[in-house]
């Protein structure tokens, strides 16, 4: 995940963000226990889930979505295959 925070950084799509220790990422968090032992936190990022509000928004922007339904799937040996149905631009 650093690896894609840093790709995009050096694309020039800033993502804000801080790797915490799992006793840092505890103090707003209590929940998490201490099996967590670091966290990386994103600042300043609004969509993460739902999709659509992201991809309306990238669309916003000029970009066009390209999605396919997927009809299947087939497993051999260590590879998963997926079958896609024709692409729709959006």
């Amino acid at each position: 995940m650093l690896g894609e925070l840093g790709e995009r950084d050096h694309c020039g799509e800033k993502v804000g963000f801080d790797v915490l220790t799992g006793s840092d990422a505890r103090t707003p968090a209590p929940v998490l226990t201490d099996r967590v032992t670091s966290v990386v936190r994103l600042d300043d990022q609004r969509f993460i889930d739902p999709p659509r509000p992201l991809a309306d928004a990238v669309r916003s922007r000029g970009a066009a979505i390209t999605d396919s339904k997927v009809l299947g799937s087939r497993r051999r040996t260590r590879h998963v295959g997926i079958v896609l149905g024709p692409p729709s631009v959006h």
